[in-house]
């Protein structure tokens, strides 16, 4: 019997690949530097290797989590940015014909984050929650009853991209306003000049200054959420990515501003937590997957 999965984490900076048992269990990992694929054919060719890799171990199947837009019904990925070549890619076609492994599965990497939130993490015993992952970008996923939901086009969770100001700074989709132009990495470190590493260690000593950057981060994260809150009703929203650091300088005033201008009945019953799989979270997702 082949009781092994493999999880694949296909991030901006780099790729993960995990060797995973049951419960979620890591056995052996590995990664390598996205970027260092000059085009699509170099990258499959280099996740297909590090499949390839495992496969005496006996394997049961692949799930793979990507940034962007996702056809996970056809394991097409439409784009990823940073990656020269590649738009429309069938890359469930692609590892099928490098690996001769049949079950491939390809998904958004912030369904999977919740995914394995849901199932191993801070979302477990939990029958609907919503998961934010705050870094470069601001992405969503949604769990309901042990599944994600993917929404008709398979777009649900983008709340990243709920416009908050249509004359605002202009967001990474070509839009103005949305919630990313003011809560991710890029704009932290443009309007204040610190990473926000470097903004949380100034916080956890005391600076005032890093600590209201925080709160203002907090409050424009909630307003999307409230809109989540009020639409979607979640009994936990769990807040993961590298922003998510920053913990309670975070986490505290965005409770509070949910708190203060969601429904009253949701906001009260509502949780607010942060991740607890880490790095993992991805690889251990797109494991699921298979089973």
């Amino acid at each position: 019997m082949k009781k092994y999965s493999i999880g694949i984490d296909m991030g901006g900076t780099n790729t993960k690949i995990a060797l995973v048992g049951s419960g979620g269990r890591i056995l052996e990992k590995r990664q390598f530097l996205t970027k260092s694929c000059k085009n699509k054919d170099i990258l499959i060719k280099t996740i297909a290797d590090n499949i390839n890799c495992f496969k005496a171990r006996g394997i049961a199947g692949v799930g793979i989590g990507v940034p962007g837009l996702v056809d996970s019904k056809n394991g097409i990925v439409h784009y990823l940015t940073n990656i020269a070549g590649w738009k429309d890619v069938n890359l469930k076609k692609e590892l099928k014909a490098r690996t001769g492994i049949g079950k491939i599965f390809v998904d958004n990497d912030v369904n999977l984050m919740a995914l394995a939130e849901a199932r191993y993490g801070a979302g477990r015993r939990v029958k609907s929650l919503f998961c934010v992952t705050l870094g470069t970008g601001v992405g969503g996923g949604i769990v309901i009853n042990g599944e994600v939901y993917r929404g008709n086009t398979q777009s649900a969770g983008e709340v990243g991209h709920i416009v908050l100001d249509a004359s605002g700074p202009k967001c990474n989709c070509g839009g103005r306003g949305c919630v990313e132009a003011y809560v991710g990495n890029n704009h932290i470190i443009k309007k204040f000049g610190v990473t926000p590493q470097e903004l949380t260690k100034l916080a956890k000593q005391g600076n005032m200054r890093a600590k209201n950057i925080w709160k203002e981060t907090a409050e424009y994260l909630g307003r999307g959420l409230v809109m989540v809150v009020n639409v979607f009703d979640p009994e936990v929203i769990i807040i993961g990515g590298g922003v998510s650091g920053a913990g309670e300088f975070i986490l505290k005033p965005l409770r509070e501003y949910i708190r203060k201008h969601a429904l009253s009945v949701p906001a009260e019953k509502v949780r607010i937590v942060r991740a607890k799989l880490g790095n993992d979270a991805g690889v251990i997702g797109a494991a699921e997957l298979v089973r």
